[in-house]
């Protein structure tokens, strides 16, 4: 052997084989052609709401169970395990119409057509554990309509078609406070929710209200009262430091309030197609002052 076939070892050589090795992989996540398998399986499932965070999407059933389904599963990884990267929970309640997520994507509230309030704790890549519930009246069923979560996530508020508040308090420990309780009725059913510090901000059919959660007290927003019933929303507005905050409240005809703390409108605006209220998490013009968020869609 003359050395002449001998493959060199220098350190330039170890460095080419090392830039050689890749740093990204490609993976393919899970389709949305997954989240039809439930519906597809049986004619009986059908989606009738959602809710999402920044993990999984939560679809709720007309057979009372809610599909939990990975937003960053592996597609390759998950048929090998299941069929379908999903979780399920059940509420074996009929129904489910609206779902509600806490801020801290730990808690999930789940309302039924039969007014049954649940709630199930989210466990990582667990099935989710019930925590509270409270029954609803079959003979007499008072459709949940909407759900917020109290800024501090101790406190569910619920909204009924029969126009009823209701609030949810978890780990109530107090002889004096229970823990569901009816706080008042509005005239028409309840369309949205939202909270902001200390109040509630509820869009019914017919108007918008803030109800004060310490004093009990009512503010309409704005002084004048549809006429027709329709399904118009209200939201709060606020910005990315939780500082200063106004409502948006949705009128007929594509007409939109802007409203202070306090329910008085000092700004309308109108636009060429409806609009309906709808909170979100997406940012609207990230460069804007505030950072702006969006908080209701143009249909």
């Amino acid at each position: 052997m003359d050395g002449h076939n001998e493959v060199p070892t220098t350190s330039k050589g170890n460095d080419e084989i090392f830039d050689r090795i890749p740093t990204h992989f490609l993976v393919e996540l899970t389709s949305l052609d997954e989240l039809a398998f439930p519906a597809n399986s049986t004619k009986r499932v059908k989606y009738t709401c959602v809710a999402s965070t920044s993990k999984c999407l939560c679809l709720g059933t007309s057979t009372g169970s809610v599909y939990i389904f990975s937003r960053y599963a592996a597609k390759s990884r998950s048929r090998t395990s299941s069929p379908v990267p999903v979780q399920v929970f059940t509420t074996r309640d009929g129904q489910i119409s609206t779902i509600s997520v806490s801020a801290s994507e730990e808690l999930m509230a789940i309302g039924g057509d039969s007014g049954r309030v649940s709630i199930a704790q989210l466990n990582n890549g667990q099935p989710p554990t019930l925590i509270y519930s409270t029954p609803g009246d079959a003979r007499s069923p008072d459709r949940v309509m909407a759900l917020a979560w109290s800024p501090d996530m101790k406190t569910v508020y619920s909204g009924h078609s029969s126009g009823s508040l209701h609030c949810h308090r978890l780990n109530n420990r107090s002889v004096f406070r229970a823990a569901h309780q009816k706080l008042t009725k509005f005239d028409g059913e309840i369309v949205q929710l939202d909270t902001l510090q200390g109040h509630v901000l509820v869009a019914t059919s017919l108007s918008a209200h803030l109800y004060h959660v310490d004093s009990g007290t009512i503010q309409q927003v704005g002084k004048k009262v549809r006429t027709s019933p329709s399904p118009l929303g209200a939201c709060y507005i606020q910005d990315s430091e939780g500082g200063s905050a106004f409502i948006v409240a949705a009128r007929p005809n594509g007409r939109l309030w802007e409203a202070n703390l306090v329910g008085v409108v000092y700004n309308l605006s109108h636009f060429s197609n409806p609009v309906y209220s709808h909170k979100s998490d997406l940012p609207m013009f990230p460069s804007s002052p505030g950072d702006v968020r969006l908080t209701y869609l143009l249909y």
